[in-house]
């Protein structure tokens, strides 16, 4: 489903006559800049592990809390279930971020062929911030409920 970076930029179909000025001008723009960027640079593979790592990373948190309430025959509280949930959260931001680098994220626009350049531009920017406001809302919420419900003597 991915593919593999090139080195030479794309060509874009500048003299097409059924695209309006407008359209052309705009692929013009996107030429260039391709012919100024250095194709060699492919960051795939640092956004890609960084996702899956933080991920592990959060993950190996909650699971080790949930380990603490058990050993300790705590009861879990809101907060834990609040934390549990911004997991959900964070995982489906995993998911999401793997599959938009197989689209193209963190290669240079120059490599992209117009279709993936479009198929990129379709990902609504809302979608990052719906992602990226529960993912910092959710563990504030459950760190605030923490520090009401439980005393850290």
């Amino acid at each position: 489903m991915g593919f593999i970076a090139t080195t030479t930029p794309v060509s874009y179909p500048v003299n097409d006559t059924r695209l309006s000025e407008a359209e052309r001008d705009y692929l013009e723009k996107l030429a260039d800049n391709a012919a100024s960027q250095n194709l060699t640079e492919d960051l795939r593979p640092h956004v890609r592990s960084l996702s899956i790592a933080f991920t592990v990373f959060a993950t190996a948190i909650v699971g080790l809390r949930f380990f603490a309430r058990h050993r300790q025959a705590a009861r879990i509280g809101v907060d834990d279930w609040l934390i549990l949930a911004s997991l959900a959260v964070l995982l489906g931001n995993m998911v999401m971020n793997l599959d938009l680098v197989e689209q193209g994220l963190g290669l240079h626009s120059g490599t992209l062929t117009l279709e993936q350049l479009q198929k990129l531009d379709q990902v609504p920017t809302s979608s990052f911030s719906n992602m990226r406001c529960p993912n910092l809302s959710a563990p504030s919420l459950s760190v605030r409920q923490l520090s009401e419900l439980r005393s850290f003597t």
